[in-house]
């Protein structure tokens, strides 16, 4: 996927505009990822900025240590250590980040609106005990 200033970075895997807050999403960690029911659906990925790969990708590192790539649009900014990121899983490694950053929670750079990933900064409970899921 590509992903430039004209184009609404989010239609393809946000066909409706609004991103549906009713409709339930796993809270899953890095062994979760790996369910087989897991590709093609959305999920919410509690993780910490592990590095950046290249600048429309990035490996974040889940609450179980485990670490995984996250396809990001050009010129995204990470606000905070910790993040809670809804993404779109494609298989196990390959994820997306799925949602407006808007949408997504309370800390935002409004200089780059389109572009920036939202989080919800780090509560005591934002790593948890996989076998409570």
């Amino acid at each position: 996927m590509s992903f430039n200033e004209s184009q609404d970075i989010f239609s393809p895997t946000d066909p409706f505009g609004d991103f549906d807050f009713s409709r339930p999403r796993p809270r899953v960690n890095g062994a979760k990822l790996r369910l087989p029911q897991l590709p093609g659906n959305f999920v919410t990925l509690p993780c910490s900025l592990h590095r950046w790969v290249n600048e429309t990708c990035i490996e974040v590192k889940c609450s179980d240590g485990v670490v995984v790539k996250v396809t990001v649009p050009k010129g995204t900014v990470l606000i905070g250590p910790y993040l809670e990121l809804i993404v779109l899983v494609y298989g196990p490694t390959q994820l997306e980040l799925a949602y407006r950053p808007t949408e997504m929670g309370n800390s935002l750079d409004m200089s780059i609106v389109n572009t920036v990933i939202c989080l919800m900064w780090a509560h005591s409970d934002i790593f948890f005990d996989s076998s409570q899921l």
